[in-house]
């Protein structure tokens, strides 16, 4: 969706050979998203290292790269205090008694507090899964 380059830049030319990082692939819908982001592009290189030391219910720093709506519901997000590695993770809770309650509105750039739930394994998809808190967050209260 967005182009490397400053804003304003001229338009990429058709055939630009470009540096990139598949972000998320979708083999029933044929959709690839890429990323031309440098770090991101710089991390891909290192993504098996950059997750070393990581363990099920550590809390990390994420930024959401990519948000995927109905029927996907999920987000990846990269984490910059390891590397740049992609995580995906949940961005709904099918579960919530009451759904209004877990519809925090979480967008791209976004930095949000992840705990990782499951490492890179087969019935994972080789995905490193994290946990974001989903709940609506009350604005300071008024006295």
């Amino acid at each position: 969706h967005h182009l490397p380059g400053p804003p304003g830049a001229a338009p990429l030319a058709l055939g630009t050979a470009l540096a990139c990082r598949v972000l998320d692939a979708t083999e029933l819908e044929g959709i690839l998203d890429l990323t031309a982001h440098p770090d991101l592009v710089k991390g891909a290189t290192s993504q098996m290292k950059s997750l070393e030391g990581l363990k099920p219910g550590m809390a990390v720093d994420a930024k959401i790269e990519l948000v995927r709506e109905a029927p996907a519901n999920t987000l990846v997000l990269s984490l910059p205090g390891h590397g740049h590695a992609l995580v995906h993770a949940a961005s709904t809770d099918f579960n919530a008694a009451v759904p209004a309650a877990v519809r925090r509105q979480l967008g791209v750039g976004d930095v949000v507090r992840a705990t990782v739930q499951v490492l890179p394994c087969a019935a994972t998809g080789h995905r490193l899964l994290v946990a974001v808190d989903l709940t609506v967050k009350d604005g300071p209260k008024e006295s």
